[in-house]
């Protein structure tokens, strides 16, 4: 593949006290009211971000065991000389770290904007997030919108705005997305799930490198990666190491892109071409990619 050839050679005024009393009351009602429906509402109407604190830090390595798992990945060599040009990519070490200046960052995969002048970046509203992740909207709405506001040459105030509000979107939806488990420990599944994964995590750091501390890591960051459980006892099966030998080298590839984004950075320009390249590609796609609505992501595969 043309993209693996080139990779080798190269980031709230006032009131009086009886109305202030009633409405004291109300609120109260109301906020007893619902934290009998839904405890993360109920701290939500009493502070915007409070809801944050009511969820549990889901996931990370439980024992030694997961991390030699993690840390000595089991190596598969290609079986025969018909081994596809896909595999072959799954085969590559990724060497060297990302540079700015490389050719790849004007591939469609992982171009960023310019920001336009004298901008006003608001900074993030976690009230914004919270909307989006109580009412399970689905990461593909916002991964679709933050696609066009990536591939615009510069960004206006208008666009700033809008790419705020739709990774506070992302951010919500791919948080309530993580909860979920994977309905089967099979690596075709393992790569489905990490391959979304790594696009909403890609979108997200993409916006972090574009807005900078207006995205206040601080407040969220921690319990958002930790929602996200990449143990490998939690995505493939213990006891077949030899099944879904291409899924399984994909979904191992995925984990170390996906734990460098965890660390809130990119990983190398060419690393995430070529996985984006394996995920929506025609024939070896995960299930799930094979979509026609991928279908845009498919074109960008073709380069600037």
């Amino acid at each position: 593949m043309a993209i693996s050839e080139r990779c080798v050679t190269e980031h709230q005024g006032v009131a009086d006290r009886n109305v202030l009393a009633v409405s004291c009351t109300t609120t109260l009602v109301f906020h007893i009211a619902i934290s009998f429906a839904d405890p993360l509402l109920a701290a939500h109407a009493l502070d915007p971000e409070a809801w944050l604190e009511g969820i549990p830090y889901a996931s990370g390595e439980t024992g030694e065991e997961e991390k030699a798992q993690s840390a000595s990945p089991e190596v598969v060599k290609p079986d025969d000389k018909q081994e596809s040009a896909l595999e072959m990519l799954l085969l590559r070490d990724v060497h060297g770290a990302q540079d700015p200046s490389s050719p790849f960052s004007r591939h469609p995969y992982v171009r960023l904007p310019q920001m336009g002048k004298d901008l006003f970046i608001r900074p993030i509203n976690m009230n914004n997030v919270f909307v989006a992740y109580h009412k399970k909207a689905h990461p593909y709405i916002f991964l679709q919108k933050l696609r066009k506001w990536f591939a615009r040459p510069v960004l206006g105030q208008d666009d700033v705005n809008n790419l705020l509000r739709d990774l506070e979107g992302l951010i919500g939806a791919a948080w309530r997305d993580a909860e979920k488990r994977p309905r089967r420990l099979r690596p075709v599944y393992a790569a489905e799930t990490l391959g979304k994964h790594l696009l909403e995590f890609d979108a997200i750091v993409c916006g972090i490198e574009l807005l900078g501390g207006s995205m206040r890591l601080p407040l969220w960051w921690n319990r958002f990666v930790a929602a996200f459980d990449h143990r490998p006892s939690a995505l493939l099966p213990q006891k077949t190491p030899r099944l879904g030998g291409f899924y399984r080298r994909l979904t191992r590839r995925l984990l170390d892109a996906l734990e460098i984004y965890k660390r809130g950075k990119r990983p190398p320009l060419c690393e995430i071409i070529d996985l984006k390249t394996i995920i929506f590609s025609e024939g070896d796609a995960p299930a799930r990619f094979r979509d026609p609505k991928w279908d845009p992501w498919r074109e960008d595969a073709k380069g600037p």
